[in-house]
This record gives C-alpha cells, sequence and structure tokens, in this order.
C-alpha cells in the first residue's frame, strides 16, 4: 500500500532532532512576535483619566516590567549559547541600569 511506504519513508525525518539553526531562527521568531505583541502597548497615550483607570494602568506597567524580565532573562540564555547557531558570537547582554541607578523613579512613585 502507498500509505504505508511513505510513512516507513518519512517517519525517520520525523525523530530526527531540530538542528541548532532551526532552534535559533525558532527563538528568533519567538522574540520578534513577543515584541510585535507588546508594540500595542507601548504606543498607548492613554494617561488614565480617572483614579481607577490610573491604577489599571499601573498594574499594566507593572506586568509588562514582570515580563520584559522574563523575557530578558531568556534572552541572556541564548547569548551565552543557549541555542547560539554553532560560529556564531556567544557574548552577554550588557547589563541595563536598573530604575534607581537610571534616575527613573519606581511606577508606584510617578502619580
Amino acid at each position: 500500500m502507498v500509505t504505508s511506504s511513505l510513512t516507513d519513508v518519512f517517519e525517520p525525518l520525523l525523530m530526527v532532532p531540530p538542528s541548532p539553526l532551526q532552534l535559533f531562527n525558532r527563538d528568533c521568531e519567538q522574540a520578534e512576535n513577543w515584541m510585535a505583541a507588546r508594540e500595542a502597548f507601548l504606543a498607548s497615550d492613554d494617561k488614565g483619566d480617572s483614579l481607577d483607570s490610573v491604577e489599571a494602568l499601573i498594574k499594566n506597567h507593572e506586568d509588562f516590567d514582570k515580563a520584559i524580565n522574563v523575557q530578558e532573562e531568556k534572552i541572556v540564555v541564548f547569548c551565552r549559547g543557549g541555542n547560539a547557531p554553532a560560529g556564531q558570537h556567544q557574548g552577554e547582554l550588557p547589563k541595563q541600569p536598573n530604575r534607581t541607578q537610571s534616575g527613573l523613579p519606581p511606577a508606584s512613585r510617578r502619580l
């Protein structure tokens, strides 16, 4: 039967682990999709017109800050060579100053 012979031919190919380049491309695509999904939040000019809306914006900002920290950890692991293709520079991201070092007040003090 034709179906069984096709399965016999392609099944071993499905069991081959992904190459480092495939993993690299997958991780890059995931990072790009994550950033694209956050662009709407960053482009928003909403400053809140009531106490409830300002509190909701602060909560959204705190959630966004947590999500960025998680994403940063993934990128640092990636840059250290977790999934970088062979021969690619595997450096570390430069340290970014935290809010107190950069002169920005914490989100809760901005009101």
